[in-house]
């Protein structure tokens, strides 16, 4: 009896050592695991902060300055109340603005993705505008000094995949972007 029992104690001993040899790796996998999933919350943590600082950004960038220059009176046909934020956001689609000065010049610039109207005196073709639709960039420069708008200095470049296709400056830029308005 005296055999019987110590074999099974022996095995026991052993299962148990082979179980906790067995649970050990699975712990030392979960720890390496944990260690891998960490290290990339680093990563997560910079993008999260990354979008945080974007934001904060796009909100400093749109001071009373920006909302000053948006909101300047402009001439458009059978328009009284036209502002210049009010033509952007109807002749662009995904509009963000920007404000640089210089001296005493103030430039709002303007990019946003095309929508159909702007430039319709090119006759894009339907292939032509499907693209524009998904990849024209549109980047508008409004130069004013004095908080009034000096449209000969008006530029307006359309680019898709890098490929410019317009490239206005002065008054014929500013009046594209007047007629884009339906």
């Amino acid at each position: 009896m005296k055999f019987f029992q110590a074999f099974v104690l022996v095995k026991y001993r052993k299962h148990t050592w082979k179980g906790c040899l067995f649970n050990m790796k699975k712990i030392s996998f979960v720890v390496i695991a944990c260690s891998f999933f960490l290290a990339g919350c680093n990563d997560i943590i910079d993008a999260i902060s990354g979008i945080n600082s974007k934001a904060n950004e796009a909100a400093k960038a749109i001071s009373e300055d920006v909302h000053s220059l948006r909101n300047v009176k402009i001439h458009v046909e059978d328009q009284e109340n036209m502002t210049v934020n009010n033509l952007i956001k109807a002749i662009l689609r995904d509009v963000q603005w920007k404000h640089e000065k210089k001296d005493e010049t103030e430039i709002l610039i303007i990019n946003g993705i095309w929508k159909e109207g702007l430039f319709e005196d090119y006759n894009f073709t339907p292939i032509e505008k499907e693209k524009l639709r998904e990849n024209g960039d549109v980047n508008i420069k409004l130069f004013y000094k004095n908080k009034q708008l000096q449209t000969d200095l008006t530029t307006v470049i359309l680019t898709n995949n890098n490929n410019v296709i317009v490239d206005l400056q002065g008054k014929e830029a500013f009046n594209s972007i007047q007629n884009a308005y339906k």
